[in-house]
């Protein structure tokens, strides 16, 4: 599994490296329960308050290393920012895709 920042559109650029580290935790399930998932934790490593952000997510086949797919998760703060050195997990958890074999993405 990779990440990255997905496409910006009106968004402010952001030069040299990504204000976000993003890590994911294996969860029992996804949200339809019937295979293995993932949740996302953002922390913001930059001096400055995030307001918004965009992350795609490209999932791969452990076995072959071929994609399996991208999936994003955004968010954008109304009342409060995601400050400094704070972090936040995603309430949801994302299903992990199959190949038609049946593995279970990376």
């Amino acid at each position: 599994m990779s990440f990255e920042p997905a496409p910006r559109s009106a968004a402010t650029k952001v030069d040299g490296p990504s204000p976000l580290i993003v890590t994911a935790t294996p969860e029992g399930t996804g949200a339809d329960g019937s295979q293995p998932g993932v949740r996302l934790t953002l922390k913001n490593v930059s001096g400055k308050n995030v307001v918004a952000y965009s992350v795609r997510v490209f999932y791969v086949n452990p076995q072959t290393g071929a994609k399996m797919g991208a999936g994003d998760h955004s968010t954008f703060h109304h009342t409060d920012v995601l400050a400094p050195g704070r972090a936040e997990t995603s309430p949801k958890v994302t299903s992990l895709p199959r190949s038609a074999e049946g593995v279970t993405a990376a």
